[in-house]
């Protein structure tokens, strides 16, 4: 077979001169058996499928007997069950002196009887109000990317994406891919709980399950750290996931004292999905990954205050995520991550399929 040079850069040719003969999407195992007679070996693009993104609680809510704001921190006294990184607003106090206490912020500590805020306003409250807690989670990371020669195989394997729900918890991990002896992991389901600020971590490129990463070359990074490589780690609390192959789903509940903007995921070839996330003003889901070729999804901007808003699906391999909507977390592109649902409402973002690409 003579080689050919092609100028273009689409998915079409590779850089040895095949042409693309296959693309198989159909999740499952099938079996190829049209493969003409002759053809031993074959250059295959195979791509997991990416994680779920995780459905956050609904928000929780306590009465305000009492606050002071010293200039440095505001006290909160409320029996209540909220949690330190959770994102509160506080309505319905009146002034005893100085400026109201009715604000909106991240929680910086918490008892069952107190939580405090931090923010410059000094004042004393008077009369009771309603402090309503919420929280973010993370965003469906991308399936695996591998590529390479293989002899032909009679059957391949394209991995399901993880199924979004509207149950409160983790996200469904996505399933791996696999044809001759490239295998591409599923991508993890996103994370759960609003103070664990991790997204969904990227499918590895020969894990057999969607459960973590795991990278096949030597000196890759570890699979949390958020660092470029084969297949990047998934994002963390102000450490959102570095470009890379494929990269982890954007934070969920990442509220630092300034801004409340939770970072978005990491730029691959295919990306995690975005977290669900508050920013200031606003509360905004994190936009999905920007891959090489297609865009992530946008985040859904649902109002102000404990609320936090749906993110955008990740960037597939041939195909663009979904924004966020209505409370629903955007579905990633092929192989790309699901986004996170909006607080107390909506479904999660389901993970893209994988896909198989037969070059010969």
């Amino acid at each position: 077979m003579s080689a050919s040079i092609y100028s273009n850069s689409s998915f079409t040719d590779t850089p040895y001169g095949l042409k693309l003969q296959r693309t198989i999407t159909a999740t499952g195992t099938t079996s190829i058996t049209d493969i003409p007679a002759g053809i031993n070996r074959v250059y295959a693009i195979v791509i997991g499928g990416g994680g779920a993104g995780a459905v956050p609680p609904p928000l929780a809510t306590a009465t305000v007997t009492a606050a002071t704001g010293n200039g440095t921190t505001v006290t909160y006294t409320a029996n209540n069950t909220f949690v330190v990184g959770q994102t509160v607003t506080v309505t319905g106090l009146g002034v005893a002196s100085g400026t109201t206490l009715n604000l909106t912020g991240g929680i910086a500590s918490a008892s069952s009887t107190q939580f405090t805020v931090t923010n410059t306003t000094v004042g004393v409250s008077s009369g009771t109000g309603t402090a309503t807690a919420g929280g973010g989670v993370g965003g469906g990371g991308a399936g695996g990317y591998s590529a390479g020669w293989t002899y032909v195989s009679n059957s391949v394997t394209v991995g399901a994406g993880g199924t979004g729900t509207a149950t409160v918890g983790a996200g469904a991990p996505g399933v791996s891919s696999i044809y001759g002896m490239v295998m591409a992991g599923g991508g993890a389901g996103g994370t759960a709980g609003v103070n664990t600020n991790a997204g969904g971590g990227a499918g590895g490129a020969t894990t057999t399950s969607g459960t973590s990463s795991s990278i096949s070359y030597t000196g890759a990074p570890s699979a949390t750290t958020g660092q470029v490589g084969y297949a990047s780690g998934g994002a963390s609390t102000n450490n959102p996931s570095s470009g890379g192959v494929s990269t982890g789903g954007g934070a969920g509940n990442n509220v630092p004292t300034s801004t409340r903007i939770a970072p978005a995921s990491g730029i691959g070839i295919i990306t995690g999905g975005g977290g669900s996330a508050v920013t200031s003003g606003s509360a905004t889901g994190g936009a999905g990954g920007t891959g090489d070729f297609y865009a992530g999804g946008a985040g859904q901007t649902i109002g102000t205050g404990a609320g936090f808003g749906a993110g955008g699906g990740g960037a597939g391999f041939s195909s663009a995520g979904a924004a966020g909507s209505s409370g629903n977390g955007g579905n990633g592109g092929d192989g790309g991550g699901g986004g996170g649902a909006a607080t107390g409402s909506g479904t999660a973002g389901s993970g893209g399929r994988g896909e198989v690409r037969l070059y010969f």
